[in-house]
C-alpha cells in the first residue's frame, strides 16, 4: 500500500460513506431489481420531453404558432425549409 492510500484509509472513518453508498445499493438492488429501477428512470426522462412537446402542440397534430416561428426562426435547418 502505497503512503497515499494508506493515509486516506486512515482518515477514513469505519463504515463510511463509501460502505453506506454500497449498502443503499444492495438495498435497492435487492428490494427493486436493476430493470424495473431503470424503467423507472426511463419514465421520469420521458415524462420532460413529453411535457416539453406538448407545449408545441394543440389537439393531436395541430402545431402552434409559437412553436411554429420557433421552428421557422431558430430551429432552422440548412437543408430542409422550415
Amino acid at each position: 500500500m502505497t503512503d497515499l492510500t494508506a493515509s486516506i484509509a486512515r482518515t477514513e472513518p469505519p463504515g463510511g460513506w463509501r460502505e453506506l453508498h454500497n449498502r443503499g445499493a444492495a438495498l435497492l438492488d435487492e428490494w427493486i431489481g436493476h430493470p424495473l429501477l431503470a424503467l423507472v428512470c426511463r419514465f421520469a426522462i420521458a415524462a420532460i420531453f413529453w411535457l416539453s412537446g406538448r407545449t408545441k402542440v394543440d389537439g393531436l397534430l395541430t402545431i402552434n404558432d409559437s412553436a411554429r416561428a420557433l421552428f421557422r426562426d431558430e430551429f432552422r435547418l440548412p437543408v430542409i425549409p422550415p
